[in-house]
């Protein structure tokens, strides 16, 4: 011939054996509400662990965006934002009980003068909320799967979102 040399199937297959067949499901019961949340500013040695989830999911500002025609078009659906409310250890080497007061006192001096109740109810900073931005609006290609009874389940991602520590 011409020189080049051919694989047979039979050389490609000895290279990458198949180990093993599975099944695979994909499941869209709860592609409308399964969300990947990342948290960027948490290294991965320390979750948060006992996240207390006292969470809201609210769409972004609304209002109707008119056309030069004169025409009311309906604006772009806003960004879904979360946010997550976990509390705080305050018992432990880590935190400083003179500090949380102090960032107490401070938070309250920052709120409008129409907020008579006190942020921090404890009196010092013992909550914490995780608020998030949409990462990509293109989650059509994420899924999250899990692997049961030999099968592969695989669900389709409605979002994702990067939650970071925000203060009052």
């Amino acid at each position: 011939g011409n020189g080049v040399a051919c694989e047979t199937n039979e050389h490609v297959e000895m290279e990458d054996p198949v180990v093993k067949e599975v099944d695979v499901y994909l499941s869209q019961a709860l592609s409308d509400r399964l969300y990947l949340l990342q948290y960027p500013l948490r290294p991965a040695h320390m979750p948060y662990g006992d996240l207390v989830l006292r969470g809201r999911m609210q769409a972004g500002p609304t209002g109707d965006v008119t056309s030069t025609a004169g025409e009311a078009t309906p604006p772009p659906p806003p960004p879904p934002c979360l946010e997550l409310t976990t509390a705080v250890r305050t018992q432990g080497e880590n935190y400083s009980t003179s500090r949380g007061e102090q960032f107490a006192i401070m938070a309250d001096l920052n709120r409008p003068s129409s907020s008579s109740d006190p942020f921090y109810k404890s009196g010092k900073f013992d909550v914490m909320t995780l608020s998030s931005s949409s990462t990509s609006s293109e989650t059509n290609r994420y899924a999250a799967a899990v692997f049961k009874d030999g099968s592969l389940h695989i669900t389709p991602l409605k979002g994702i979102f990067q939650l970071r520590p925000t203060l009052p």
